[in-house]
């Protein structure tokens, strides 16, 4: 017997990866407090260590639980060492990360995200494509992304226009070893 309503449960189920790096984040700054206020460098360096790691963690876990709230869309995506790639039901494809030209986001009755190779591919990914929340950990590593300005763009339903939230310079262009 379950004392929490399930909505409820499966609220927290959803935010769980949040509240664990909030957590750490929290144990992290308690114990720098605690060990500076002390004099105590041997527990101030770990607290000051979780409290970053926890901080940093937490922004990317934040980013992921945003883009995994959208409404469910057809399809299902896999990033696998630097390559992103869609099956949908009519569409599908690859995408090399060290190709990537432009990432925009298309806002709409099926919003979507439309990834741009140098060589003229287009992969377009519906924003609610299951595995669509790891898009974002994946394309963090392009220097300048927008991801503020794309959530806005699909969150907003007076938007009409595409989103370019990411486009390639020749210094920006992502290397993979």
């Amino acid at each position: 017997m379950s004392f929490v309503r399930p909505e409820v449960a499966a609220r927290f189920a959803r935010w769980r990866e949040v509240l664990l790096w909030a957590a750490v984040a929290a144990l992290g700054l308690w114990l720098g407090a605690r060990g500076l206020a002390q004099g105590a460098w041997l527990v101030a360096l770990p607290g000051g260590l979780a409290l970053l790691t926890g901080g940093l963690l937490l922004r990317g876990a934040i980013r992921r639980v945003r883009f995994a709230a959208l409404p469910p869309g057809e399809g299902v995506v896999m990033v696998d060492e630097g390559r992103i790639g869609f099956f949908g039901p009519t569409t599908g494809g690859f995408i090399d990360l060290a190709a990537l030209c432009r990432v925009e986001i298309r806002p709409g009755r099926a919003p979507c995200w439309r990834l741009v190779a140098d060589d003229g591919t287009v992969l377009d990914i519906p924003a609610g494509a299951r595995g669509n929340e790891h898009l974002p950990d994946v394309l963090g590593v392009l220097p300048g992304i927008d991801f503020g300005a794309g959530l806005a763009t699909l969150t907003d339903p007076a938007a009409t226009f595409p989103r370019v939230i990411w486009r390639a310079s020749t210094e920006s262009r992502p290397t993979l070893t």
